[in-house]
């Protein structure tokens, strides 16, 4: 289950790329996960930071780890199939295994 909801996004970035740009497509996707983990983070009561550090680095850590990155495979997808854009996003353990 978990392989075909993670393969089928990359088919899905692909028909959507028809039609909605790689930037738009990733603002829409992070806004929308963002709204949903926190209005999970309050229905479970979870206080939030009242630090900007700790909100600084929460942007930092977001854009590094979720905008970029979904934003960089969307731009690729527009140059190659979503197939192969699947099979190079699960190589990184391969790397790091032959390290």
């Amino acid at each position: 289950m978990l392989s075909l909801i993670w393969g089928s996004s990359f088919a899905l970035i692909k028909i959507t790329l028809a039609t909605v740009p790689p930037f738009t497509m990733v603002a829409a996707r992070v806004t929308i996960a963002a709204m949903v983990l926190i209005c999970a983070a309050i229905a479970q009561g979870h206080p939030f930071p009242r630090q900007r550090s700790i909100w600084a680095a929460l942007l930092v850590q977001g854009l590094l780890q979720s905008a970029l990155p979904f934003t960089l495979i969307s731009w690729g997808e527009t140059h190659i199939p979503s197939g192969l854009a699947g099979v190079l996003n699960a190589t990184p353990p391969l790397f790091v295994l032959m390290r």
